[in-house]
């Protein structure tokens, strides 16, 4: 009775063996017995049963082909999450309903569509794709060519609607394009391309709403201001050059607070137009030198745009604006170089070229050694 008892026990386990997809070889090593011991086991079984435990096998083992083709798995993919060798996954394909292989495949086709898109709309490169999909840039190529051209131009138009409206927003925020670089994690050449693609008009209505928003900010209380212009008045003209030349020389010794550096910005807003070349430059001067080289490229853009200092010029203005940039880009490198940042990171940053970083790099270690 317990031979019997045994005998359906056993059979019972093999059949549920077989309904998942294990060979007369693997059941054998799960049951310890031999491969001849499980045959004669098998020859025990009603026919029927087994070809039932089969037939269950074979649609589970299609329903998980199939389920890994819409998941967009190559062939040699399944064979290895299978465990089989992909003759036997051809051959396995080949015995299921060519219908259902290919609803499989356009399944896969749209899965992976749909996640291109997504990966285009936040602003993936093919690089970064290709690692989060598992396969070769080329690949990813490949597969965007092979999507309807309108499709891609409409997520295309999405993207740059976006990033417009972010670009604009930020430079009516007061941030220069290296800040804007720095936020958005790309190159200053990357947002000097993009700002350029922008309608002029909606960049300059931004860059009035910035200048519109600074003048409020530098603007103090009134009763600050009258008091500023009260001491001015007691003290005659001869303070604009006094202040200019001790601030000047308050620089250069280091020695220069913060709280001068605004009673000086409060001086030239209240002076307006009738400000000059020099006093903008040591305001540009201060800034920088106080490693707030941003700062600088706002005072300088909003004069840039402001026609009311067209006396200024707008060239030297601009030139100088660009020289602060460059100043800015380095001290942002000699940052990232102290957070040990790689060279391809900091050009990918700082938009400066290879060479320029090496340089800043050797110089800041001669000056370790100095």
């Amino acid at each position: 009775m317990d031979s019997i008892e045994n005998d359906k026990k056993q059979q019972e386990e093999i059949l549920e063996l077989i309904r998942l997809g294990k060979t007369k070889a693997q059941i054998a090593e799960i049951m310890q017995v031999s491969i001849p011991t499980i045959n004669k086991l098998i020859n025990k079984i009603d026919p029927q049963k087994v070809k039932e435990a089969k037939d269950e096998a074979n649609k589970r083992k299609e329903e998980k082909i199939l389920e890994l083709i819409r998941n967009g798995k190559t062939q040699t993919q399944i064979a290895e999450i299978m465990q089989v060798s992909i003759t036997t996954i051809n051959k396995l394909i080949n015995k299921i309903d060519p219908q259902k292989v290919k609803e499989a495949k356009d399944e896969a086709n749209k899965r992976k569509e749909e996640k291109i898109l997504e990966l285009i709309r936040n602003e993936n490169t093919h690089v970064e794709m290709a690692e989060i999909m598992e396969v070769t840039a080329d690949t990813i190529n490949k597969w965007i060519r092979k999507i309807d051209p309108q499709k891609l131009e409409k997520v295309r138009n999405e993207v740059e609607q976006k990033r417009e409206e972010k670009i604009l927003k930020l430079i009516e925020d007061r941030k220069t394009h290296e800040k804007i670089a720095d936020i958005m994690n790309v190159s200053v050449t990357t947002i000097n391309r993009w700002v350029s693609k922008i309608d002029p008009k909606k960049v300059k209505e931004a860059r009035n709403k910035a200048n519109t928003g600074e003048r409020k900010i530098s603007k103090k209380s009134e009763h600050k201001k009258n008091k500023i212009q009260e001491t001015r008045e007691n003290q005659g003209n001869k303070i604009t050059n006094i202040d200019y030349k001790q601030l000047k020389q308050k620089l250069e010794d280091h020695t220069i607070t913060q709280g001068e550096i605004e009673e000086y910005r409060d001086y030239l807003d209240d002076k307006y137009n009738k400000i000059e070349l020099k006093e903008v430059i040591l305001m540009s001067n201060i800034y920088i030198k106080t490693k707030r080289a941003n700062e600088a490229i706002i005072f300088l853009t909003i004069l840039i745009e402001n026609e009311d200092m067209k006396h200024l010029g707008k060239d030297r203005l601009i030139k100088a604006r660009n020289e602060t940039e460059r100043i800015g880009r380095i001290q942002k490198a000699k940052v990232l170089i102290k957070d040990n940042k790689n060279i391809a990171q900091i050009v990918e940053i700082t938009g400066l070229s290879e060479i320029e970083v090496i340089k800043i790099i050797d110089q800041m270690q001669g000056d370790i050694e100095k």
